[in-house]
């Protein structure tokens, strides 16, 4: 099982960054995870659509 946390950061600052995590998860395969955490990112663009900001992701068993 695999669980998704996508960190979103302000690209105009280092020390401006948030964890957010998965409320559908956990997922049986890692695909399944990291398709969550591309979908999740994509939300959250568009909710912070003014401010540029940059996406990582991690798939934790």
């Amino acid at each position: 099982m695999f669980e998704v946390l996508v960190m979103g950061c302000l690209l105009m600052s280092d020390s401006e960054c948030v964890v957010f995590s998965d409320t559908r998860g956990p997922y049986q395969t890692r695909e399944q995870c990291v398709a969550s955490a591309h979908e999740m990112a994509e939300s959250l663009q568009s909710v912070f659509h003014d401010t540029p900001q940059g996406y990582t992701y991690k798939c934790e068993s």
